[in-house]
């Protein structure tokens, strides 16, 4: 039983991580794409 639980709580705390960590990425590279069509946006006004 006890080894159940921690395999239980492992593959929580792996699952919460993995989750946690595609989330920040899919931010961070939706931050990026913003910053870069503002980017081009503003080169080709000059």
């Amino acid at each position: 039983m006890g080894a159940f639980l921690a395999i239980t709580a492992l593959v929580f705390f792996v699952l919460g991580y993995w989750y946690s960590y595609s989330t920040h990425s899919r931010k961070k590279g939706k931050l990026l794409a913003a910053k870069e069509r503002n980017f081009h946006e503003n080169s080709q006004e000059n």
